[in-house]
């Protein structure tokens, strides 16, 4: 396999990228392992290992994840809950600090005379 046309790598580099950052229970059977996405976009998996590390495939991958990640948030913080209801004491920690009552930053804003004051403060 020769050099592609730009285009042509870019839109492979796309198709690898969107697999890269797809949760593997979303991949087809074709494009179950490396090897099996590299005959299906049409290049070596070496070259597969090689676009892992280019920001253009990086990028893409990870605005995959967030796309397949945010219909999960609420699976993800049911489970944080449920964690730290039965005794998990670091989903515990998390989930005080999401919500704001331990160790965040909490931004404190007063108005005083007319005038917005917003002072930041480390929360124990």
């Amino acid at each position: 396999m020769g050099k592609l046309p730009k285009e042509e790598s870019e839109a492979k580099k796309i198709q690898f990228g969107i697999w890269l950052g797809m949760p593997k229970t979303c991949r087809s059977e074709d494009e179950r392992t490396i090897d099996l996405i590299a005959a299906k976009v049409g290049v070596f998996r070496d070259t597969l290992f090689e676009w892992e590390k280019d920001p253009f495939v990086i990028k893409i991958a990870e605005n995959a994840m967030k796309f397949y990640g945010a219909n999960r948030k609420k699976e993800v913080i049911d489970s944080m809950i449920d964690k730290a209801v039965g005794g998990d004491v670091q989903a515990a920690k998390l989930y005080l600090e999401w919500q704001g009552e331990i160790g965040a930053k909490k931004a404190d804003t007063n108005i005083m005379e007319g005038v917005k004051v917003t002072r930041v403060t480390e929360r124990t």
